[in-house]
């Protein structure tokens, strides 16, 4: 399945605006970098130009990089934090929980959690249905992305380090007056403003970091509302293979939901430790694969066990 894993975080935003549950909270990690005076020249091209070329290199990425890893994932909300190891597979990616408030699951947890993948992979019609709204919310992500370029004015801001080598584009970001949504959930953009970090190299994006500069009403307000004041970061590195993922995201909302349902959505999410994986996995070798791994995990943390 084609898969925008290199636009997750984004898309954790954008689904947010169309009130799923995902979210992440903002900490001072965001807005650290300061553009300086560098040897290398600004891009000599329009800065919407290589916003542009940088979307379309993130899509393009998303549809033809068949490559699979594995890797871990830490979320952390208010109410706690879960790790899970993630694979990718040929028929989608499936997790399997590690450790809960970072303590490894104990026998009825590890218990709980074999039957959940055994009952997925017993069952086609859960099988279809998590390949269909990880579909779904792909394609409504990409339709979102594509609105960046036209959806914001861009400024060149100088240059700063980056982490592989090159100098990477610092660019600020605002509404462009002249943009008219084509959508409930892209007119978040005439309310958000930022800045973006550009690797001019790959011409991929590095980093992103936004905050809504006024409330957000959807419907008039009936169908609900997102504060002045939520913001998000998201980090992207090559973690091999010219494969962009995003490592960091960090993303605090708050509003109302249909009128009545209060949106309170604070998260900080990690992945780290990517491996590389066959790419013609199948579900139940991805799920072999998750287990072992996780026997591994128990094993180094059971008294006794492997160190």
């Amino acid at each position: 399945m084609k898969r925008l894993n290199s636009l997750k975080a984004l898309a954790i935003v954008f689904l947010l605006v169309s009130f799923s549950t995902a979210a992440v909270s903002a900490n001072g990690r965001a807005g650290q970098e300061t553009a300086k005076p560098s040897a290398v020249q600004l891009p000599s091209i329009p800065p919407r130009e290589l916003i542009q070329r940088v979307i379309n290199n993130e899509l393009k990425a998303s549809q033809e990089d068949n490559t699979h890893y594995m890797y871990e994932d830490r979320r952390q909300t208010a109410s706690g934090s879960k790790t899970k190891m993630m694979v990718e597979t040929t028929q989608g990616t499936v997790a399997y929980l590690l450790a809960v408030n970072d303590k490894p699951l104990d026998a009825q947890q590890r218990t709980d959690e074999n039957q959940r993948l055994k009952l997925l992979l017993s069952s086609a019609e859960q099988q279809n249905k998590k390949k269909k709204e990880q579909q779904q919310d792909n394609d409504r992500v990409a339709r979102m992305f594509k609105q960046l370029p036209n959806a914001f004015i861009y400024k060149y801001d100088g240059m700063i380090p980056g982490n592989n080598g090159h100098e990477w584009v610092k660019l600020t970001f605002e509404p462009d007056a002249n943009y008219d949504p084509p959508s409930r959930e892209a007119a978040v953009f005439k309310a958000m403003s930022g800045t973006m970090v550009v690797d001019p190299t790959s011409e991929r994006l590095a980093k992103i970091q936004a905050t809504l500069f006024k409330d957000v009403n959807f419907g008039w307000g009936i169908l609900g509302h997102l504060d002045k004041g939520g913001h998000f970061f998201v980090e992207q590195n090559n973690i091999g293979d010219d494969r962009w993922e995003p490592t960091y995201m960090n993303i605090e909302f708050t509003g109302k939901a249909l009128l009545f349902k209060t949106i309170s959505l604070h998260q900080i999410e990690s992945t780290s430790d990517y491996v590389r994986v066959p790419d013609n996995l199948t579900l139940a070798q991805g799920v072999e694969m998750l287990r072992k791994h996780a026997d591994g995990v128990l094993a180094e943390n059971t008294p006794g066990g492997k160190k």
